[in-house]
């Protein structure tokens, strides 16, 4: 996928390929043989592909790493603060699940490889001047999972303290569903292209 599709991938399969390595997962040489091979399978699809779509020859995930990257155009985009994604995109896209995930990362041990690679993702991209909400969505399932893991544990809990937990979920629930929509009434108030399209077929 990152050879052929989206190579930011990278930047999410470094941090949990090193994760399984710690946990003895899978072996360094099976892990680089199967790597390289789907990698080099990959590329040379997408070389064969696009290359003859754009009549020239053409690795187009490698362009797009060498643009972002090396050559930092990106920037030509617009630039935001190196800690951009942790104190507004990562919120405003998870919103009741960031501090569910955070949860989770504490109360089940089997979440916390995926809350730390999911970080070290966000961190990493964090490097980039040029920020998108986009290009952490990879990020966002293992979040997601985190946060899942702590919810189940919640729901787990008995007397008081589980009645507490479940009154506690519910207000996270009502209150991402609130933000959402919210968020969805502004996005559609604010597309520029929706608004030129509807002009140009009420024309």
């Amino acid at each position: 996928a990152a050879a052929t599709f989206r190579c930011d991938l990278l930047v999410l399969i470094a941090p949990y390929g090193l994760l399984l390595l710690a946990q003895k997962r899978v072996s360094f040489f099976r892990a680089a043989a199967v790597t390289a091979s789907a990698a080099a399978c990959g590329a040379a699809l997408t070389v064969v592909v696009d290359s003859f779509f754009w009549q020239r020859w053409l690795w187009p995930e490698l362009e797009v790493l060498l643009f972002n990257t090396a050559e930092n155009k990106s920037s030509d985009w617009g630039v935001s603060p190196p800690l951009w994604y942790f104190y507004s995109a990562l919120p405003r896209s998870l919103a009741g699940a960031l501090p569910l995930a955070l949860l989770g990362a504490q109360l089940e041990r089997r979440a916390r490889g995926a809350v730390a690679v999911a970080l070290a993702f966000v961190a990493l991209y964090s490097l980039l001047p040029h920020k998108e909400l986009r290009f952490i969505f990879p990020a966002l399932p293992l979040l997601n999972v985190a946060a899942a893991a702590a919810v189940g544990r919640c729901l787990r809990w008995k007397g008081y303290t589980g009645f507490l937990a479940r009154l506690a979920l519910a207000a996270l629930a009502a209150a991402s569903l609130a933000v959402a929509v919210a968020m969805s009434a502004a996005s559609a108030s604010n597309y520029p292209g929706g608004h030129a399209l509807l002009s140009l077929h009420s024309a």
